[in-house]
């Protein structure tokens, strides 16, 4: 403890770790419950120096991060936060009160029985709106952090203080400090998934979002308008701005939510700024109208929305080839995804062909659009699957699709990532949707990936990584072609066989789980081909998939390989608590969390296998 009090920054910091670390194992088992009372000495001490008092800040934050709930007593949980209140006073130095702050955000992970008083409640409430409002942009930044906690696990105690926290944060979306922008723009995202998954339980909700909502939509609509061209995947005021959007959208839909009537309906209000503006030759303008027009598709029903996606079908296709710039191209394939995930039947029967068209050609587009149209051919695949079904809508450009996808789902490096998951997604749904006219081509694409597969298994130079993708990849796709084709694909068990073999011989851990899956397959479809090759296949199997430590689940080698789908909406703090099920806000992962283009950034989506 006395080394709080050192004149080096770097001895204090170690000193508050050690601390930390000695109080997860004591505080637990009440063997110093002095601390507390021990640190708010020092920081009411009016003698101890301004940067001893943030230290000792600090280890309260460390300790916060570093316990469970059940380790801390609510008394010492109490302490905590009545010292934070008294750092985060207006009249402390902003040294302080930038570090009670992000100390808060983790002390109220303990604060259920803190929260409990509405005096206490209510202290709280205004010391995070005193912080928002700062004009230290790290500590308003820092506020809003905490105001998503509070959202997000203390939404009953929000009471009438919502009325004083509602302008503060609309100001901070409007303004020009960046940080404070986007982290004001999630922090009411949040509220408004609260207030969505309270309706859709039969939860009372104060209906915050609906009663401020008008003005605020068109704030954020505003604000979407500010981006700039090289945005790509960063998080900027306009994106988190769209993000908000798009949480309003949802919960609100076309006025009714869950059979009640909200106070406003979200469509009459931005509409006519994305009909003046979707055709604009001001590409922020444009593009600011494309993501308000996909954060609606989120919202109202189908039907509600089918006479405006009808009418923008034509527009959309233009815009994915042939926009003004990428951003622009990047927002129309993103909201041409939507339009395949959830409102395909309202695209005119005389537009489907462009689409499709649109489609094939989208995918030799840079990585940042083609992403989104892979998601769109997934879903048209999911839409028109039919089992037993002679042809489709997909059978004419069936062979294309696979050449593309495969092409798509084989790019290396880190900005294909998105593209390069999402397209074997699509691959897979194109193999499972596949109609009997298509089922030569398939067995004609077999052969071809099986000496991929080879290949990439015989080689040994070259990236590691890249190496092991494609035959993760490969091994995937075989997967899928053996479940589609069944019978048809005894004539190459043999190869598949040696193929499942490789894999789990390999140190390509990755890749073992597909392996099993492909002899799976194979015994499945080709049971009196396969059988000869199990006592072999036994022994990899084995060596491939060893028995859990003792305590451990299932390990990863026995689970279906999975790519988990991913809306990326977790932002920056340490530590990630989870309440009510969804992650708590970390600001550093905020280009992760709130984009309201849910697959502009890495789509995982679920490949749905079985053995």
């Amino acid at each position: 403890m006395g080394c709080l009090n050192d004149n080096e920054a770097s001895v204090r910091n170690a000193a508050a770790s050690a601390v930390s670390a000695i109080a997860r194992i004591e505080v637990p088992i009440h063997l110093w419950n002095d601390l507390v009372d021990c640190l708010n000495g020092i920081i009411q001490d009016p003698s101890v120096r301004l940067e001893v008092k943030v230290t000792c800040v600090e280890t309260m934050r460390y300790i916060c991060e570093d316990l469970d709930p059940d380790d801390m007593d609510p008394t010492m949980a109490n302490a905590i936060l009545m010292g934070l209140l008294y750092c985060l006073q207006s009249t402390m130095p902003p040294e302080m009160r930038n570090e009670a702050i992000q100390a808060l955000n983790a002390a109220l992970y303990f604060g259920d029985s803190f929260m409990a008083s509405s005096e206490n409640s209510n202290r709280v409430l205004e010391s995070i709106c005193s912080c928002c409002s700062d004009g230290n942009p790290e500590i308003a930044m820092n506020g809003f952090i905490c105001l998503n906690v509070v959202f997000d696990a203390f939404y009953t105690s929000l009471g009438d203080a919502f009325g004083a926290l509602y302008p503060v944060a609309k100001q901070a979306i409007a303004s020009g400090e960046a940080t404070v922008s986007i982290q004001a723009s999630l922090a009411l995202e949040t509220l408004a998934l609260v207030e969505k998954e309270r309706s859709e339980a039969g939860e009372p909700a104060a209906g915050y979002c609906a009663r401020f909502g008008a003005d605020l939509v068109a704030t954020l609509c505003l604000k979407m308008t500010q981006q700039e061209e090289e945005d790509g995947e960063t998080m900027t005021p306009p994106i988190a701005a769209a993000t908000c959007l798009g949480a309003f959208c949802e919960l609100m839909g076309n006025g009714m939510t869950r059979g009640v009537l909200m106070i406003i309906e979200v469509v009459p209000i931005v509409w006519p700024f994305v009909s003046a503006n979707i055709g604009s030759s001001d590409w922020h303008l444009q593009e600011a109208a494309l993501m308000i027009f996909g954060c609606l598709l989120r919202g109202p029903d189908a039907a509600f929305m089918a006479p405006m996606v009808a009418e923008a079908a034509p527009m959309l296709c233009s815009l994915v080839l042939e926009g003004s710039n990428l951003a622009v191209c990047d927002s129309a394939a993103w909201v041409l995804s939507q339009v395949c995930e959830g409102h395909l039947a309202a695209v005119p029967a005389e537009q489907t062909q462009r689409v499709l068209e649109t489609l094939l050609a989208g995918l030799d587009l840079p990585p940042r659009v083609s992403q989104h149209l892979a998601v769109a051919v997934a879903a048209i695949c999911d839409y028109i699957a039919a089992p037993d079904a002679t042809s489709n809508l997909l059978s004419p450009c069936f062979q294309a699709l696979l050449e593309k996808l495969t092409r798509c789902a084989e790019k290396t490096g880190a900005a294909n990532g998105p593209l390069r998951e999402n397209a074997a997604y699509a691959l897979i749904s194109l193999i499972q949707c596949a109609a009997a006219d298509c089922e030569d081509l398939l067995q004609a694409f077999l052969e071809f990936v099986l000496q991929k597969a080879e290949t990439a298994l015989a080689a040994a130079g070259g990236e590691q990584e890249t190496r092991f993708h494609l035959q993760r990849f490969y091994c995937i796709v075989l997967v899928s072609l053996v479940q589609r084709l069944g019978a048809r694909c005894e004539r190459y068990v043999d190869a598949l066989a040696e193929i499942s073999y490789k894999v789990l011989a390999s140190d390509n851990a990755s890749a073992h789980t597909q392996g099993i899956l492909l002899f799976s397959g194979l015994v499945v479809s080709c049971f009196a081909r396969s059988v000869q090759f199990i006592v072999g296949f036994s022994s990899l199997s084995h060596a491939a998939t060893p028995p859990p430590l003792p305590g451990e689940g299932r390990g990863d080698a026995q689970r279906r390989p999975h790519l988990s789908r991913r809306h990326h909406l977790s932002r920056r703090h340490s530590p990630h608590r989870r309440r009510h099920g969804r992650a708590l806000a970390r600001p550093e992962d905020a280009g992760l969390r709130a984009h309201p283009r849910l697959r502009r950034r890495p789509l995982r989506l679920a490949l749905r296998l079985s053995a």
